[in-house]
């Protein structure tokens, strides 16, 4: 017990000398600040990563962002080479507007009118991008939504401008030239084929009675599709591609309408 005492009261000694020591020092070092910066300073060790994981994880911790934005960059990058040098180069587009929906039953469709065309673009190859559009202007067969979403499409490729033919069905054709206080909006074609008037009616050929027309089944539907060709006016009449494209949009009316190399 004497002995456990003696332990104790030495304890609290040392501790007490300890703080004693510890107030002299930092009096000291208030006091005589040079004689502590004057003091050698332990340096730190830099720990530098020295295997390839060490060294992959050091560098993803810190430039993970950077490293996810360059590759959306790259991939960004590459997609748009991929689209402007090596993409599809269509020698035509062909819009539909119409309620129906005539690519849910033909396959191909721009294979299809390929064999109508010629190589406008003089790249080797032959190809048509068949746009279609749904719209329903007469309460069947569609949706409201379908229809509004459709109609905004075919206004949005008319004021483009970029588009010249179109086929459309009755209740559309007459909307656009309805919007467009009663004057047409396409080329008289009758003037063209004037041995054609059951085939070629003013600005619309009847595509349902064409090769192209029955091999899309267009003949099946019950009402009239009409082939119809945008006319160009004003300023862009004098423009030598737009020009270009109207003169290849009346060659593939032609031979549609003439049945060379129907399919």
């Amino acid at each position: 017990m004497e002995s456990n005492k003696n332990d104790q009261v030495s304890e609290e000694q040392r501790e007490l000398q300890e703080l004693i020591e510890l107030k002299k020092m930092r009096q000291a070092a208030s006091e005589h600040p040079e004689i502590v910066d004057a003091l050698p300073k332990q340096e730190e060790e830099i720990l530098l990563p020295k295997t390839f994981k060490e060294k992959w994880d050091n560098y993803w911790y810190h430039y993970k962002l950077v490293t996810w934005l360059a590759v959306f960059v790259v991939f960004v990058a590459g997609w748009f080479v991929k689209d402007i040098f090596f993409g599809v180069k269509y020698d035509l587009v062909v819009d539909i507007a119409s309620k129906y929906s005539f690519s849910a039953i033909n396959e191909g469709m721009g294979e299809d009118a390929a064999a109508y065309i010629e190589d406008y673009d003089g790249n080797g190859k032959k190809a048509v991008l068949v746009n279609e559009m749904q719209v329903n202007y007469d309460g069947t067969g569609s949706n409201d939504q379908t229809t509004m979403v459709g109609e905004q499409k075919i206004l949005a490729v008319l004021n483009a401008g970029e588009d010249l033919v179109f086929i459309l069905d009755g209740q559309t054709y007459d909307q656009l030239i309805g919007s467009n206080g009663g004057e047409s909006i396409f080329t008289d074609l009758s003037a063209l084929y004037p041995d054609l008037p059951e085939l070629v009616q003013d600005d619309k050929v009847l595509i349902q009675q064409t090769a192209l027309g029955k091999k899309w089944r267009m003949n099946t539907v019950g009402s009239e599709l009409y082939l119809c060709v945008r006319k160009i006016e004003g300023n862009v009449q004098d423009n030598e591609k737009t020009q270009k494209k109207y003169e290849d949009a009346l060659n593939f009316v032609d031979h549609v309408v003439k049945g060379e190399w129907a399919a």
